[in-house]
């Protein structure tokens, strides 16, 4: 009595069986296909990338231009207002047109970088963190004599947003070339 049904079973089942496998093959010939259509259509976008990229390498770049600042000793804030500072600055600009624009506004300049010294600690001037810091505060000094919004300043490599673009063309990095607190 029952084999008839089972054996219909069967035949639907080997048949639910033989559609899935057929399914399970298109889908994985479609996804195979996709991934070599992006791999074709991104190949155009790889050599363009890679042409920029030996056109970057290849144009050589300009001699930096550094501008030393005058040493300064400098009272450094604290409890004990006792100590201070001696302070060796060179900055690094992006060409020597920034260089007069910044010996232009040296006194000014000047006076900003000793404030911005005068604010730190002894304690915090001996960490790496703090001179970091003392190096930011002091690219801004430089700044904003310049008619520069200080906060564009930015010592790490160059930003991509548009802000950040005036700054670097005109104040690369602050380096110390002494740092002596007693």
């Amino acid at each position: 009595m029952f084999p008839p049904a089972a054996e219909k079973i069967t035949r639907f089942a080997a048949a639910k069986s033989k559609k899935k496998r057929i399914v399970g093959a298109l889908a994985g010939l479609a996804l195979a296909s996709g991934g070599a259509a992006f791999w074709w259509w991104s190949l155009p976008l790889q050599k363009v990338s890679d042409a920029r990229a030996e056109r970057v390498a290849a144009t050589p770049s300009a001699p930096p231009v550094y501008l030393p600042m005058d040493n300064m000793v400098v009272n450094l804030a604290g409890q004990d207002g006792q100590r201070i500072a001696q302070v060796g600055i060179s900055l690094q600009l992006a060409d020597s047109k920034a260089r007069e624009l910044v010996k232009l506004h040296m006194p000014a300049i000047y006076s900003g970088v000793l404030l911005a010294i005068a604010r730190h600690t002894a304690q915090e001037l001996l960490l790496p963190e703090g001179k970091e810091l003392l190096a930011l505060e002091i690219g801004r000094q430089v700044l904003l004599p310049l008619g520069i919004n200080p906060d564009e300043f930015n010592p790490t490599p160059p930003a991509a947003s548009a802000g950040r673009a005036k700054a670097a063309k005109l104040l690369q990095s602050v380096l110390f070339s002494s740092l002596i607190i007693q």
